[in-house]
């Protein structure tokens, strides 16, 4: 039997009355993350792991969801609940208990500050070109774009990807671990609170 996973978030309605919930279907934007860090994870990314722009985020227990918690209270109180889930899903698993403690932040933070300053004071177009970097929501295709035709950012790029374990160092399923998790879920799947609790 699977390892259960535990979610915290504002309190719904919809939640409170264990309706099924769907997977958002915009983008999602990282607010604990620099979006450069983000875009570099997504360019990185198998193809066989789960983005992180469509994803639900979980916890491996009820303390970790609830002490990693980002929703703002909307009027009904913050809620903490098993992630019950139904239909295909794909999951990975970090090692550390929230992604902004993952080493990849602190190393590209580093590697912008040493780097970025030479490269947008090149020429023009180079410093349009690192501007895409730090696009929020900046795709694969966006990165590849730049990568192969502004070489100041092509240098960077292959700095960033060889300084990241995002990847390498996540698994793709449960493994039991306090690790941050996130699970995204096939078309047309969902999901439910079990146990949920008002904090």
């Amino acid at each position: 039997m699977p390892s259960p996973i535990f979610r915290a978030e504002p309190l719904t309605e919809s939640l409170r009355d264990g309706k099924p919930q769907f997977p958002r279907t915009t983008v999602r934007f990282p607010s604990n993350v620099p979006y450069i860090v983000d875009n570099l994870w997504e360019f990185l990314r198998p193809k066989d792991m789960p983005s992180r722009r469509q994803v639900i985020y979980a916890s491996p227990t009820r303390e970790l969801a609830q002490a990693n918690c980002s929703g703002i209270d909307k009027g009904l109180g913050l809620c903490v609940y098993e992630v019950l889930i139904d239909g295909r899903s794909r999951m990975a698993q970090l090692k550390v208990a929230d992604a902004r403690d993952h080493p990849d932040v602190k190393a590209i933070k580093k590697l912008v500050q040493d780097k970025i300053p030479r490269v947008v004071t090149a020429t023009p177009v180079a410093r349009q070109c690192a501007a895409m970097l730090f696009l929020p929501g900046g795709t694969a295709a966006d990165w590849e774009s730049v990568r192969q035709s502004c070489p100041p950012v092509t240098e960077f790029i292959a700095e960033a990807v060889a300084l990241s374990t995002f990847w390498a160092s996540s698994t793709s399923q449960h493994n039991g671990t306090n690790g941050e998790l996130f699970v995204e879920l096939s078309p047309g799947a969902s999901f439910a609170a079990k146990d949920l609790h008002i904090y």
